[in-house]
């Protein structure tokens, strides 16, 4: 829940492509990575719910839920074992308040 003209600071993984399509293709790998660096290698109680997006579809969402997406980044490959990208997304949610 954000106050009106709140901003949300987003970063999370997505797949690994040079299109959308290639990272469509690739959203089950990204599933199985994040699965395995942490679940297995950290033993981390953290939920894995499989609702892994590309970077594209993130900004759809927040986009569908009345929010204007103000920066996307993408920030590349950061763990030499597991090879899925991350990204920030930056939105804003559009201050309603009139007078």
């Amino acid at each position: 829940m954000l106050k009106p003209g709140g901003r949300a600071v987003v970063i999370e993984t997505v797949p690994l492509g040079a299109t959308e399509q290639e990272a469509q293709a690739n959203l089950p790998l990204t599933f199985l990575n994040d699965y395995f660096y942490n679940r297995l290698l950290h033993d981390a109680d953290i939920p894995v719910p499989g609702g892994f997006e590309t970077i594209k579809s993130w900004a759809r969402r927040f986009e569908g839920m009345g929010f204007m997406v103000r920066d996307l980044v993408g920030l590349g490959i950061d763990q030499p074992l597991i090879r899925d990208p991350h990204c920030i997304l930056d939105a804003a949610k559009p201050d309603d308040r009139t007078g």
